[in-house]
């Protein structure tokens, strides 16, 4: 596992609120979807990034590699560069961008 969190999936949550209350229309409090929008964030970095799922976790690209000891040719394109599994190929990280599923909020 690479994430410190024990693979759970980092939700945070940042107000933004725009001042939309007016005389006819007072401010709706925690039950206005401004006031609470999530943000997923990598498990690994905390970073709000393109997020997938690897092996159990919610990752951005970046973290997914830089946990990779593996170097080689790409079973896709044939470039040669640093690789991961996915779905038992050896993959580099443009095909493997274009192969992982990409995380919708849902685990």
């Amino acid at each position: 596992m690479l994430a410190e969190n024990g693979g759970k999936d980092m939700t945070t949550y940042t107000n933004e609120c725009c001042d939309c209350a007016t005389g006819a229309y007072p401010c709706r409090g925690n039950s206005c979807p401004n006031r609470n929008v999530p943000y997923e964030i990598c498990d690994c970095c905390q970073q709000e990034e393109r997020l997938y799922r690897y092996d159990g976790e919610i990752l951005c690209m970046d973290c997914i590699f830089s946990a990779s000891s593996e170097y080689g040719e790409c079973n896709i394109c044939g470039g040669c560069g640093v690789l991961i599994s996915v779905n038992g190929e050896m993959l580099c990280i443009e095909c493997a961008s274009e192969e992982l599923e990409e995380y919708d909020g849902e685990f």
